[in-house]
C-alpha cells in the first residue's frame, strides 16, 4: 500500500464536522489540523480499527478553538491501496 495526501480547506464552523467526516470513511492514517497562518492545532495519528469516541475528546478540546480562527486546513494521510500493473 501507498499513502496519499489529500487538503481540505475549512471554514471554523465546519471544522468538527468534516474531521468526524473523514474519520468514518475508515481509511484515514492521521489528520493535522492547521489554522489559517499554518499553525499546527491538532496532530491526530489514527491507528486501524480506531473507534471514533476514542478520538473524538481530542478534537472536542479544541472547539473553542474554532471561533477564534475563520478558515482551517484539514490534511489527512490515507492508505491506498497500490495499483496493480498489468503486462501486455
Amino acid at each position: 500500500m501507498s499513502d496519499q495526501k489529500e487538503f481540505f480547506q475549512v471554514a471554523g464552523k465546519d471544522l468538527l464536522d468534516k474531521v468526524v467526516e473523514l474519520v468514518k470513511e475508515g481509511n484515514i492514517r492521521h489528520i493535522v489540523v492547521k489554522d489559517e497562518n499554518g499553525k499546527q492545532i491538532l496532530d491526530l495519528p489514527l491507528a486501524a480499527g480506531v473507534a471514533i469516541s476514542l478520538f473524538l475528546p481530542a478534537v472536542m478540546a479544541i472547539g473553542t478553538l474554532v471561533v477564534l480562527t475563520i478558515n482551517y486546513t484539514i490534511e489527512i494521510t490515507k492508505n491506498e491501496p497500490e495499483q496493480s500493473k498489468e503486462s501486455e
